[in-house]
């Protein structure tokens, strides 16, 4: 939503990390849902260290940083139970993932809650 209602959408994350105070400005004003966001963003990206190295995907549930089903299934199995109210198809993830949460919705993978039921 930040995204969506800032000012020059073409300038680097790095090129705004790097001003003090942060060069970004926005269409309309931070108040309520947008400030709280917008407080969060900074408060996750002051520590992130940027260079110019090619940006690298690493997986954190599995040792080898490879995304694979299999571990993606074993921490919803461990995790709580997921909302049911989700929007899957709007997440910015991979069609993959997209899939094996639309069978959580569904019930119809023996996720955690769902084993409890079935006993």
């Amino acid at each position: 939503t930040l995204y969506n209602i800032v000012q020059h959408k073409e300038d680097y994350v790095g090129t705004v990390l790097q001003s003090v105070p942060l060069n970004i400005q926005f269409r309309r004003s931070l108040v309520g849902e947008r400030w709280t966001s917008w407080m969060h963003l900074v408060r996750r990206s002051i520590d992130v260290q940027l260079s110019d190295q090619p940006d690298l995907l690493h997986w954190e549930l599995v040792r080898n940083g490879v995304f694979t089903v299999k571990s993606f299934y074993m921490d919803l199995i461990n995790s709580s139970p997921i909302p049911r109210s989700i929007h899957i198809w709007k997440f910015k993830v991979s069609l993959r993932i997209k899939k094996i949460m639309w069978f959580v919705h569904k019930q119809v993978i023996l996720t955690k809650d769902n084993l409890i039921k079935r006993r």
